[in-house]
């Protein structure tokens, strides 16, 4: 299920400094691939657009895993096509998180 917003719609959640960096703590719903909790992730899941209106949130490295190895570039739920700016979004995200480098763009390519 995904939420309604913008790519990045939740950030900014909460009130405190410490509440804005683990924003997504009060987040109800589960990575659509491997079915966990988004708030128990140790870095910030990833929004993905599943339509114009509809967000899906994802743990960035779940996401990146799937897209790198199946070559199948479309979202997971929706099957919408992904394009390089997704997936470059994907791969700054990554960055941002202090995650491994996947190569998402690349792969796309």
């Amino acid at each position: 299920k995904g939420s309604r917003g913008g790519r990045g719609g939740a950030r900014g959640r909460g009130t405190g400094q410490g509440q804005q960096q683990r924003w997504w703590r009060s987040l109800k719903e589960v990575d659509p691939i491997t079915l966990e909790r988004l708030c128990t992730l140790g870095h910030a899941p990833f929004p993905l657009l599943a339509d114009e209106s509809v967000v899906t949130w994802f743990d960035p490295k779940a996401l990146g895993s799937y897209l790198v190895s199946t070559g199948a570039f479309s979202h997971p739920i929706s099957r919408r096509a992904l394009d390089r700016a997704d997936c470059e979004a994907l791969d700054e995200h990554c960055a941002r998180n202090g995650l491994r480098a996947l190569g998402v763009a690349c792969a796309f390519d």
